[in-house]
């Protein structure tokens, strides 16, 4: 039988500025999807648009630096990452501090790097920015899951149970990931 995840359902988590942060938050979405029963090309989907987003965050907090630390890590800077579970979509939010608006790079065949939000726009209904008036950027993704919305769908995309995933924490709570000596004061 399968239950519909519950609307809704929040997962929150607060990245230390590692070069392991993409790494760590796609576990992390990785663990909140399986443990909501999503079907697996949302996951696959989420993973992608998460270790982006959060790379480009660690991007923005690095550039900010004018000399970074020896390891390339900011001082305080943290990357919080948010999952919401909605009707018929998921979104994705991380926050990063700097001050400017992301920008779509235009790149070409021959570039290393630069596609990280034309592959988010690819992969998602509609992605943007805002300003909170607390402060800092937070960047969104919207990946659409109608599936979710009928449950004759989501029966029929079951994926299958098995391996070991992370503990998610209760829900609406937020977590710290950080790496020992990454914070420093």
């Amino acid at each position: 039988m399968v239950t519909l995840p519950q609307r809704g359902e929040v997962s929150r988590a607060i990245f230390a500025t590692t070069l392991s942060a993409p790494s760590l938050a796609r576990h992390h979405a990785t663990a909140a999807l399986r443990k909501w029963e999503l079907p697996a090309d949302i996951i696959e989907i989420t993973e992608l648009v998460v270790s982006e987003l959060v790379t480009n965050a660690w991007n923005a907090c690095d550039s900010q630096r004018p000399l970074p630390d020896y390891d390339g890590e900011c001082a305080a800077d943290e990357i919080p990452l948010t999952l919401r579970l909605l009707r018929d979509r998921l979104v994705v939010e991380v926050s990063d501090s700097d001050p400017y608006p992301p920008v779509r790079a235009l790149a070409d065949a021959d570039s290393e790097s630069g596609r990280g939000l034309m592959l988010v726009e690819a992969l998602t209904k509609e992605w943007g920015f805002v300003f909170p008036p607390a402060g800092a950027k937070v960047v969104y993704a919207v990946i659409s899951a109608p599936c979710l919305a009928d449950p004759l769908k989501l029966q029929s995309r079951e994926q299958p149970r098995g391996g070991l995933t992370q503990p998610e924490p209760p829900r609406g709570s937020a977590t710290r990931f950080a790496q020992p000596g990454s914070y420093r004061r």
